[in-house]
């Protein structure tokens, strides 16, 4: 039997009468049902969206009603991205569970100590000793932001 049925409770007002509250539900084979050519490319596109760290790499598979922006990395608490991946290269990311950028090293026999890495590191991770450029790994955040601002490539 196809249909509409109604579900819900009976209550009493006091004076004998009884009312019905719920909602009409509808009857039929709605576990047997094939998806829509819609759902099916839903779900496709679903499965290969993920939300990417934009600084460090790092993935977590995209779910859905939940923001990517509102999600925080933790390597480096940026607002992670969303995107495909087929958008995503291969060498940028490589594994849902961790980040694959490393910490830069610093290059000693290069590094000319001029303090570029000092200014442009967010997490203040880089301090010059003895005129050469040192990273302190339990502050660096491999937000690599150093590497481009070093104009004798010490920093790699």
């Amino acid at each position: 039997m196809f249909g509409k049925k109604f579900v819900g409770r009976l209550f009493g007002n006091g004076n004998g009468r009884k009312f019905l509250f719920g909602k009409k539900q509808t009857q039929g084979c709605k576990g047997n049902r094939q998806g829509t050519k819609e759902e099916s490319s839903y779900n496709e596109e679903r499965s290969t969206v993920v939300c990417v760290c934009p600084r460090c790499g790092y993935t977590a598979p995209h779910q859905r009603g939940i923001s990517c922006r509102s999600i925080l990395c933790p390597s480096c608490n940026a607002q992670l991205e969303r995107r495909r991946k087929d958008e995503i290269k291969d060498n940028e990311i490589k594994s849902d569970k961790k980040p694959i950028r490393k910490i830069p090293v610093v290059n000693i026999a290069l590094c000319t100590g001029c303090g570029n890495c000092v200014d442009a590191c967010p997490f203040h991770a880089i301090v010059i000793e003895n005129s050469k450029a040192v990273i302190d790994e339990s502050i660096c955040k491999k937000c690599r932001k150093c590497i481009p601002a070093c104009p004798s490539d010490a920093i790699s």
